[in-house]
């Protein structure tokens, strides 16, 4: 849903992020849940940020909670060379 937009969230540099709303249906029921991807001179991930309670509910994350937690999950899995 929309065009992906770029985000910068704090702690997180030397790469591009980009976050979108997706729709994902199963079994006749439509849930909407933030995607965001990013990219550095190494890597490229991205990350599904929904909690399935909040799904059930009808309810996801901001763009700006997905944005916050991948960067977060950025600095966990990067490891120096």
């Amino acid at each position: 849903m929309g065009s992906p937009t770029a985000f910068t969230p704090a702690g997180f540099e030397n790469g591009v992020m980009k976050c979108q709303t997706i729709e994902s249906t199963a079994s006749g029921t439509t849930a909407s849940m933030p995607f965001c991807i990013w990219g550095d001179h190494s890597t490229l991930a991205y990350v599904m940020s929904y909690d399935l309670a909040e799904l059930t509910a009808g309810k996801s994350k901001s763009l700006d909670e997905a944005a916050e937690l991948t960067a977060k999950l950025r600095v966990d899995v990067r490891v120096k060379a």
